[in-house]
């Protein structure tokens, strides 16, 4: 499971996101902006924090963090700010956030922590937002692609859809661990329902 640092003092919005990244990630929720300035357990593949807090502001906090963690994918999530995600390189997501947007957040954050290169990156992102994967599905399809030789899979990957879907049904297929059944069955589901080319 990758590092998620959630920061936001609403006990509903983050317990929300903490279900929503399911077994993807491991969420580790600060209430407020002095406890997040004080983490330092581990270092977080993904930051998500609430633009409005008590204590602080949530820019002002995504400023600080991203200078910590520089390879952390960020998240802001309010009612307006997207001046200020831009102004950082961080995603903006609108309170109260969709669960869409968090699910695609997150299986971006995936697709950057895994070390793989652009062009496989950006064909796991691809697939994950086009067969509507959880984060979870995306970690599963993203840690089995990684273990593939990169350069040839990232070629064949951006072939066409029925080479993609082709590749990926091999590489998932090989998986045996019961823990990844049902994130196979959810893509490979996925992957039958889509148009042949």
């Amino acid at each position: 499971m990758l590092p998620l640092l959630l920061v936001d003092d609403d006990r509903r919005e983050r317990q929300a996101l903490k279900r929503r990244a399911g077994s993807a990630f491991d969420v580790i929720a600060c209430e407020s902006c002095a406890e997040a300035m004080a983490f330092n357990f581990t270092v977080p593949s993904a930051i998500v924090i609430a633009l409005q807090m008590a204590d602080g502001n949530g820019y002002e906090l995504a400023k600080l963090l991203q200078i910590r963690f520089r390879n952390a994918s960020i998240a802001l999530v309010g009612q307006h700010g997207s001046a200020h995600a831009l102004a950082l390189g961080a995603r903006f997501i609108p309170k109260p956030p969709t669960l869409a947007a968090i699910d695609d957040f997150l299986s971006h954050a995936v697709c950057m922590s895994l070390g793989l290169i652009r062009p496989l990156q950006d064909a796991i992102y691809s697939a994950a937002r086009g067969w509507n994967l959880r984060p979870h599905e995306t970690l599963v399809l993203g840690t089995s692609l990684k273990y593939e030789r990169h350069d040839m899979v990232a070629r064949e990957l951006r072939l066409n859809a029925n080479t993609m879907k082709s590749r990926i049904k091999q590489i998932l297929a090989k998986s045996n661990c019961e823990t990844m059944l049902q994130a196979r069955t959810r893509v490979l589901t996925s992957m039958s329902a889509l148009p042949k080319h």
